[in-house]
């Protein structure tokens, strides 16, 4: 999924939630990524919340670019808010939103329904996978992993079927 428009990181800090803006590489498979792998410690969700906006998040906080912006072009009406639903509909003019909630990173895209990062990254890995695969699944030369999942599936329960029908027949 490529994003031509900023999204927001809102992280929950010493109960306030403090929403950033992430000008470029907002796909899940960027920023989602380096969000769940690299910021999950209280230290540098602490930095992350102080910092401004940002043009690209990177691994560490010190290679981070920060944005120079004028207020005028900030879709953001808040930049701090008391609660979580604050924090949610300060994000839903934007088309991806990460949440830390002070356990676990969050997501919502493709829909207004926010969802674990970690299941996110998980089927955005599966729909690429699949996607590179489509051209070759088209030739015969390779299958992707649901169609090798699903004919193993259906073998084992062809398997158990007869199994069972052996069974009964004695």
């Amino acid at each position: 999924m490529i994003v031509d428009s900023p999204v927001a990181i809102s992280i929950f800090m010493r109960g306030i939630y403090t929403t950033k803006l992430c000008y470029s590489s907002g796909e899940l498979n960027h920023t989602g990524a380096l969000l769940f792998q690299h910021f999950h410690t209280n230290a540098q969700l602490s930095a992350l919340a102080q910092m401004g906006d940002i043009s690209t998040l990177n691994c560490t906080l010190s290679d981070c670019i920060l944005h120079k912006r004028s207020e005028a072009s900030n879709p953001l009406p808040s930049r701090s808010q008391t609660s979580k639903a604050e924090a949610i509909a300060s994000g839903l003019s934007l088309p991806i939103h990460y949440l830390w909630d002070g356990k676990q990173w969050l997501v919502r895209y493709e829909g207004l329904v926010f969802e674990t990062l970690r299941v996110a990254l998980r089927r955005e890995q599966i729909r690429l996978n699949e996607a590179s695969t489509l051209p070759e699944i088209n030739q015969g030369k390779k299958r992707s992993v649901a169609t090798n999942c699903y004919q193993r599936n259906r073998k084992y329960d062809s398997h158990k079927r007869k199994k069972a029908t052996t069974f009964l027949r004695r």
